[in-house]
């Protein structure tokens, strides 16, 4: 889903949600099928708002266990986008305050918690919030230097970048990452212009 999002593929993403409503039915297919209702009609189309009751079914998944644990923390990551920022950044301190010590977590939990800062930071940039930045980029500095945490550490640079005006930092990573395969996903990242 993520893959056909980031290449505006719509007849991908249609495939996979044909593909989805032929699951048994269960908590996960219910999930798998708001999150591509999100990515088809909000995400994609660039809607400026997502409907409230699909925001509120994505969040009832989240909480569902009333515990952060690794599943929850994957889901809020997924859906990140449906919160407001004043919402956002308590969890979000919620979360790393739960999670201290980042580097003696599993690699997987680290990566989670890797894309909850970076999807937080996104989040900040679209709102014009720098104020909000520092510590989700403490954060990840915080996470192990594990391979798997590559492209988090590098991210948590771009948007460094980004939020202090660098055009030339934030060109010449996001040139790395297009020359690494990555243009998809670049194009979606924030840019300056010189």
């Amino acid at each position: 889903m993520g893959d056909a999002y980031e290449k505006k593929d719509k007849q991908t993403l249609l495939a996979i949600k044909k593909d989805i409503d032929q699951l048994p039915d269960s908590k996960q297919k219910k999930y798998y099928q708001l999150q591509i209702e999100l990515v088809l009609n909000v995400y994609l189309t660039k809607a400026d708002d997502i409907p409230d009751e699909l925001k509120n079914d994505l969040k009832k998944f989240v909480f569902q266990d009333n515990n952060w644990n690794e599943n929850s923390l994957q889901l809020f990551r997924e859906t990140i986008r449906v919160y407001d920022i004043d919402e956002l950044t308590f969890l979000v301190n919620a979360i790393l305050v739960k999670y201290q010590q980042p580097a003696e977590l599993p690699i997987k939990t680290q990566e989670i918690l890797g894309g909850i800062c970076i999807n937080f930071l996104d989040k900040c940039y679209e709102h014009n919030t720098p104020e909000l930045i520092k510590q989700p980029l403490q954060y990840i500095s915080k996470l192990s230097n594990a391979s798997e945490l590559l492209l988090v550490k590098i991210l948590k640079n771009y948007y460094q970048a980004v939020f202090n005006k660098n055009a030339d930092e934030v060109k010449d990573i996001g040139g790395l990452l297009e020359k690494a395969g990555w243009k998809d996903f670049v194009s979606v990242l924030p840019h300056l212009s010189n």
